[in-house]
């Protein structure tokens, strides 16, 4: 008989990669569902006290912007925000795949 097998999986590099990034918090996804909203779940404004005079609140400091990086993997590498083919075996591209 004949013994037919799929291709060895290639991809630990790339899957690793993606591991890394899920445990430092990056999402996948399309970029319309990645967006967060822009209202706030906090209070701000103005407030009362008892004596019935105002206080302005305190400046809370701003959650850091969202980034999106578009990062495509292809067969002989990968790039980045429509950037030039890095490829995975380069050493100049290690410090990005740490």
């Amino acid at each position: 008989g004949m013994l037919v097998q799929g291709p060895t999986k290639g991809n630990s590099d790339v899957d690793a990669i993606f591991d890394q990034a899920r445990q430092l918090g990056a999402l996948e996804g399309p970029v319309d569902q990645l967006q967060t909203s822009s209202s706030s779940k906090s209070f701000t404004g103005t407030a009362r006290i008892l004596s019935g005079e105002t206080v302005q609140a305190p400046q809370t400091s701003q959650e850091p912007e969202s980034v999106v990086h578009n990062i495509v993997f292809w067969s002989n590498g990968f790039t980045v925000n429509d950037g030039p083919l890095r490829r995975l075996d380069d050493p100049e591209n290690a410090p990005f795949l740490e």
